[in-house]
């Protein structure tokens, strides 16, 4: 049977070896480590109408005392956030603090500062999706919207940038990196 220790294990080891390969000591001293989680308003971006679970991130739920065949079910945003508070300790609701502080009227602020401009890079393989069982992470699902590190949605400001105009934009298809030194010749 899965349980919920064992799914954050699980996610503890994807994560630190997703963002860097740093060890947990080193990731609960920098704040901005944290703050690279996606927020919960991108979370809550990925959560179906029934049930208030995501598609971003699954696991499998057992039923009955003989064992029957598992369903994969989405997780809730507690679960996700338990998980990342295991991972990051306090500097997690710091985080999620920093994500709250830049909304304002439910708009990233960011995205309302005159002289802001946003690069996007798009075209590579990006993970949009895992799903868990008790053996640990059983499936990847990947896009090819994102820039290999960061989804296109997310990238995207879950929309935010698509009101913005166009002069203040600008999407290469290329990896996370390569948006600073992009030569589209």
């Amino acid at each position: 049977m899965c349980n919920l220790e064992e799914v954050e294990n699980e996610f503890k080891n994807f994560a630190l070896k997703y963002l860097g390969g740093f060890s947990q000591d080193i990731k609960t001293s920098y704040p901005s480590i944290a703050q690279l989680m996606p927020t919960k308003r991108y979370f809550n971006s990925t959560v179906n109408s029934t049930g208030n679970v995501s598609s971003l991130f699954k696991t499998y739920k057992y039923e009955g005392f003989i064992a029957k065949p598992p369903l994969v079910v989405g997780m809730t945003y507690d679960d996700y956030y338990d998980i990342n508070k295991k991972l990051f300790k306090n500097l997690y609701d710091e985080a999620v603090g920093f994500h709250n502080s830049i909304i304002r009227n439910n708009t990233n602020i960011l995205a309302t500062l005159d002289k802001s401009y946003f690069v996007i890079g798009t075209g590579e393989k990006t993970v949009t999706g895992l799903t868990y069982d008790e053996n640990g992470i059983t499936n990847l699902t990947y896009d090819n919207g994102g820039d290999g590190t960061v989804p296109l949605s997310s990238e995207n400001m879950i929309g935010y940038l698509d009101n913005l105009p166009s002069v203040r934009t600008a999407a290469f298809q290329t990896n996370h990196t390569g948006v600073i030194g992009f030569n589209p010749s």
